[in-house]
């Protein structure tokens, strides 16, 4: 179907926002709940021309009964209405229905308030022009301000009854991330600093944009803005050069590094909050992205206090809205606390607990004193990362990421590969000698050689008592001399038959030696 294109900013009519506003929740709605919610709680006081508000007030009776609110649905409940609106009016509205409906929504309300101030305005000129008292001009203005608004019976409710609620279909969640990141939800990639989560946010924005999988999972392909404000660019640059390099096609993303342009200074944070919160918005309606990452939400939000859980809920309240009217997922880098152990999941993270409670998913990325990187998360839907605590592998040459073994595997394979190698050069090492040849052993020395001799990696020899204690060799470097030996011992044997083989018979040539040993044989007596 084709869409026309969305309107820069600053240039919308009144009629055509009207058009691309509806048009979008009657293209869009269908089944899902969150939209008709949303289609019952419109302002028709928002609709100036007649066949649009007659079309929204039909979308809500449908959406209060639970039915799906569509084309046919709109139609048939207009037709039964006997309203003076057509099939042909109605795929006009879908044939330019907006893509993201954020920007018609604000214009419409603009023109809304324009509508209402100028009513004010006229009430209280009449009353000036007449000469009317001042006390009466007030009273008035203030009946003026009062009819402006919409009252309760003009709204319709939101409430259903229970079974109606409990018999609605389920809405099915869409993934950007496969059993990880929904369509429409937000996410925190925490750690602390110099951990790495940048770096796994533009993973994840290269796996998007290219349709490669993510850590294992299947991702729907899109369009991916990428929002750093505080990283160097050139760092950003050579990490997505090096994502880059094994991919013939561009991928969609788009990556701003920097202050947002135009942020006004000298104002309060609240000033700063909105600016970037529209421009946000803007460029959302620009590229209609499939993924949405911010480096970081401290910075972005710019809160004065991140422990405030009312200032935080305030704040992130915007970024919840706009995810669910665009159906982009929101993805955030966030710090982790000093001193809290990754485990601990939602104290782990720096701030309010209002942070993230407002998000969908919470992964948690920590460094270990091994240097080892693991990766925990917390999820209100989907598929958490079993078991907790895997393994973050880095190919630096590439820039990707892949999970590996769990902490206590990965580190144990770790140790079974230095015993092996101190093996090669020193077979037949004892567990003493071993354990001061083979570094960060620790306890762990004997539960490593006992899993290497049943992996077959290592051999076992030697009494395993005093004096003669158990030695051990690399299981390659024993079957390799064992080889040899059997080489050398066939060998051997080969040469012992053929110099056997080749030896004559000794022959009795001598007639007396013959006689004389014929003589003195044994021969029994009857």
């Amino acid at each position: 179907m084709s869409r026309t294109a969305q309107l820069p900013p600053g240039t919308y009519s009144e009629p055509a926002a009207e058009r691309a506003f509806l048009g979008y929740y009657l293209e869009t709605t269908g089944d899902r709940a969150d939209l008709r919610a949303e289609v019952l709680a419109l302002d028709l006081d928002l609709f100036t021309v007649p066949k649009h508000r007659t079309v929204a007030t039909a979308m809500q009776q449908i959406a209060a009964t639970g039915d799906p609110v569509n084309v046919t649905t709109v139609e048939h409940r207009l037709h039964t209405a006997s309203a003076n609106v057509t099939q042909a009016d109605l795929h006009a509205l879908v044939s330019q229905a907006a893509v993201t409906p954020g920007s018609y929504r604000r214009v419409l309300v603009d023109y809304q308030g324009r509508r209402r101030v100028d009513s004010i305005l006229r009430v209280s000129l009449n009353s000036l022009t007449h000469g009317e008292p001042p006390a009466d001009v007030a009273r008035a203005t203030a009946a003026a301000c009062t009819a402006t608004r919409p009252t309760t019976s003009e709204v319709v409710s939101t409430f259903r009854p229970l079974r109606a609620f409990l018999d609605e279909p389920e809405d099915a969640v869409d993934w950007i991330v496969e059993g990880l990141l929904p369509a429409g939800g937000l996410s925190l990639f925490a750690a602390k600093p110099k951990v790495g989560k940048s770096t796994l946010l533009r993973y994840l924005a290269h796996c998007v944009g290219s349709g490669r999988p993510f850590l294992g999972r299947t991702v729907t392909q899109g369009t991916v803005l990428y929002v750093s404000l505080e990283e160097r660019r050139k760092d950003v640059r050579a990490h997505f050069r090096r994502l880059a390099a094994h991919d013939a096609n561009d991928p969609p993303v788009h990556v701003h590094v920097g202050p947002v342009p135009g942020t006004p200074t000298g104002t309060s944070r609240e000033a700063i909050r909105r600016h970037r919160l529209a421009w946000l918005r803007d460029e959302i309606d620009r590229f209609r992205p499939t993924l949405v990452e911010i480096d970081t939400w401290g910075r972005f939000l710019n809160v004065k206090d991140g422990n405030d859980y009312a200032e935080t809920t305030d704040a992130t309240e915007p970024l919840i809205t706009l995810a669910r009217t665009t159906g982009a997922h929101f993805a955030f880098s966030h710090h982790a606390k000093k001193g809290v152990a990754p485990e601990d999941m939602i104290d782990a993270l720096l701030g309010s607990t209002a942070i993230a409670g407002s998000v969908d998913t919470v992964l948690v990325e920590s460094r270990q004193r091994d240097n080892l990187r693991s990766i925990t998360t917390n999820q209100r839907v989907g598929d958490e990362i079993d078991p907790p605590g895997l393994v973050l592998l880095l190919d630096k040459d590439a820039g990707t990421l892949s999970l590996g073994a769990s902490l206590a595997d990965t580190r144990m394979d770790t140790l079974i590969a230095r015993i092996i190698t101190c093996l090669v050069t020193h077979p037949w090492q004892s567990e003493r000698t071993l354990r001061d040849e083979v570094p960060g052993c620790d306890s762990n020395l004997s539960k490593a050689l006992r899993e290497a001799m049943r992996r077959g990696q290592v051999c076992q020899d030697g009494g395993g008592k005093k004096g003669d204690p158990h030695v051990y060799a690399a299981a390659s470097e024993t079957r390799a001399y064992k080889a040899k030996e059997q080489q050398r011992e066939e060998k051997a044997e080969r040469a012992k038959e053929a110099k056997e083989a080749n030896q004559p018979d000794v022959q009795f040539s001598d007639s007396r030696l013959s006689g004389s040993l014929a003589s003195n044989l044994w021969e029994p007596t009857e």
